[in-house]
């Protein structure tokens, strides 16, 4: 396998080509994520439920059936009192009013006949499935970002633990020469001494990391919902596509969020509507067809002879004519809340803009520094050999072989988190492109 410097110096630094790290592994991840995570799933119901409250908008514009059946006895009749000058009596009659056995059987109709309010209503529902779906696209670009972010950390570790395990071989076989020098009398006894301290030293930093690497492994098997995930050993002899696009920033594009946010002022535009519509009447037919009987045995009830039907039809509107100022609060309430997401949309397009190209900048910034790193590796790798030949001759202090191994070293993991950073603001180009989800189409 070759070391992961090597892949970006001879892919990447010296074309005018943004390539994108994707490996197998890095792809069924991708896929597990986009299938399993739970955020996603979460999106996926909001868009289910909004698309529920659609239909149960619609609803009201259709006539709504109802149909009642009752059985009832009165302990107590009513009582009902009747004037006594209408029937010649002295004083007022008081009487019972029915029988004690009643029952009712009917169907009812109502229509509300559509109003702007209604409309409007209905117009909201959808445009809040759009926007539920829009934050779907949003919920899978996060992910996307997390899951690439978090593997190539991953890639970034495994190379680190990679290095230090490769100086620790280099620094036995010092050990070894330093024995032979100190039974030749050409070093001191206390030279494998102290290689054996700074081979401990690397065995301390070989637990952390694999410690580090557990917990990484763990955090992407929570993002793709799989937490046996095995985690195949990942290449890293990444073949690049010939076809990745140009470095650069893409003219006329929009993020995720400033569409959120327009979908979000579409809908508060419609709020103003409705809180207008408040001040117009609404209007409701409504019809219905009873049977309805009376006796004074509960058996009668249920002698279908006995029964008389009802029947009627009738229309209201209703009129408001003063609230308080209520409606008039709500109307601007609604156009306050509709210029606050004006002015977050003014500020998201500007912080996106703005960071785009700084964004870019950092991009080439961070090439540069791995062409710097990288540099230093041959510089300290060409120092390395020369240190560890003299010193095998006797003409090297220890001093200076282990400073030149600890070099070493030190360029190689920090051209590896150079290398690394560079990954991250590959992502971050691609963020601002609103391209992230074509690492799932490599």
């Amino acid at each position: 396998m070759k070391k992961l410097f090597l892949i970006l110096i001879n892919g990447l630094l010296f074309t005018g080509v943004l390539y994108s790290q994707v490996d197998d592994v890095h792809k069924e991840l991708l896929r597990m994520a986009l299938e399993n995570n739970y955020e996603i799933q979460k999106a996926e119901l909001d868009i289910a439920n909004s698309e529920q409250q659609v239909k149960q908008v619609q609803s009201y514009t259709l006539p709504q059936l109802s149909g009642a059946i009752e059985a009832k006895h009165y302990i107590e009749l009513p009582t009902v009192i009747l004037p006594g000058e209408m029937l010649g009596a002295p004083s007022d009659i008081e009487t019972h009013m029915g029988r004690p056995n009643n029952g009712d059987v009917g169907i009812s109709a109502s229509y509300l006949i559509p109003n702007i309010s209604l409309l409007t209503d209905l117009k909201t529902a959808k445009e809040s499935t759009e926007l539920y779906k829009l934050l779907k696209i949003k919920t899978e670009e996060d992910v996307i970002y997390q899951v690439s972010y978090s593997y190539y950390y991953y890639l970034a570790s495994l190379e680190s633990l990679k290095i230090i395990k490769e100086n620790i071989e280099i620094l036995k076989e010092n050990k070894r020469i330093a024995a032979n020098l100190v039974n030749n009398d050409m070093a001191l006894p206390t030279d494998t001494n102290r290689i054996v301290v700074k081979i401990n030293d690397l065995e301390k930093q070989v637990n952390l990391i694999e410690a580090s690497l557990f917990e990484q492994k763990n955090r992407i098997r929570l993002l793709i919902g799989n937490e046996d995930y095995p985690f195949p050993e990942p290449n890293l002899d990444i073949e690049f596509n010939q076809n990745n696009q140009k470095i650069g920033l893409i003219d006329s594009v929009k993020s995720t969020d400033i569409q959120i946010l327009e979908k979000q002022l579409e809908i508060q535009n419609l709020q103003i509507k409705k809180s207008k519509a408040a001040y117009r009447p609404t209007t409701l037919l409504y019809a219905s067809y009873a049977y309805n009987v009376q006796q004074n045995d509960f058996a009668d009830v249920f002698k279908v002879n006995d029964w008389n039907n009802i029947s009627l039809v009738g229309l209201k509107m209703t009129i408001p004519i003063f609230s308080g100022g209520r409606n008039k609060a709500k109307v601007q309430q609604s156009k306050l809340n509709s210029q606050i997401v004006e002015k977050n949309i003014e500020q998201a397009t500007q912080n996106f803009n703005q960071e785009r190209q700084q964004t870019l900048n950092k991009y080439f910034s961070l090439k540069e520094n791995c062409e710097i790193q990288f540099d230093n590796i041959k510089q300290t790798d060409d120092i390395y050999n020369v240190s560890s030949l003299k010193y095998e001759e006797g003409l090297l202090p220890l001093t200076e072989l282990l400073i030149s191994t600890s070099d070493l070293s030190n360029a190689k993991l920090s051209y590896t988190k150079s290398l690394l950073e560079l990954f991250m603001a590959e992502l971050d180009v691609l963020k601002s492109n609103c391209n992230l989800n074509t690492l799932t189409n490599k």
